[in-house]
């Protein structure tokens, strides 16, 4: 799983409030990724 700045993939750098995740992974390394981002923020 990849994390970049929202902006990063927009024409006009909107976004800059936004993550844009991407989910180039197995499904099921997909699901233990996704779960870990939600362990994750949930500790922030």
């Amino acid at each position: 799983m990849a994390v970049a700045p929202g902006s990063l993939f927009s024409c006009d750098q909107r976004y800059r409030d936004h993550l844009r995740l991407s989910f180039a992974l197995p499904p099921e390394l997909q699901d233990r990724a996704v779960s870990g981002l939600a362990k994750a923020w949930a500790r922030r």
